[in-house]
């Protein structure tokens, strides 16, 4: 089954972007080398939390998607070429504390839904 490579809820109620910086050593793309093939390359990921209820979330999975390609441009190729994509996936639990360990730097922008701010300059007052 095909699946859209874009974050989505039930609801969708907020929605936005997500940026980071890789860590130096020790980041995400170590922590899914052990599960990597030979010859593959980390190319993207999936946060997902499942239902929380009564304060009580559910434990996050961390999904990455690797493809064949031992290096950036490799994959980079596969992945503009490939009618249909193909992703292998990876899997792990993750703690948010251990998850947020993974960039060195990250940042969220979220908007509720139907509101025109993503994408667009907004001064603070």
């Amino acid at each position: 089954m095909a699946e859209l490579f874009k974050a989505g809820v039930q609801y969708d109620d907020w929605k936005g972007s997500f940026a980071a910086d890789e860590l130096d050593a020790g980041g995400l793309r170590a922590l899914f080398a052990p599960q990597l093939l030979s010859g593959e390359f980390l190319v993207g990921f999936r946060l997902r939390v499942g239902e929380n209820h009564a304060g009580r979330p559910s434990t996050p999975r961390l999904i990455g998607f690797a493809v064949n390609g031992t290096e950036f441009q490799s994959a980079k190729d596969y992945l503009e070429k490939a009618v249909p994509i193909e992703l292998r996936r990876l899997e792990v639990d993750i703690t948010p504390a251990d998850f947020l360990m993974l960039f060195k730097r990250l940042e969220i922008m979220a908007e509720w839904k139907g509101m025109p701010l993503h994408g667009n300059e907004f001064r603070v007052i």
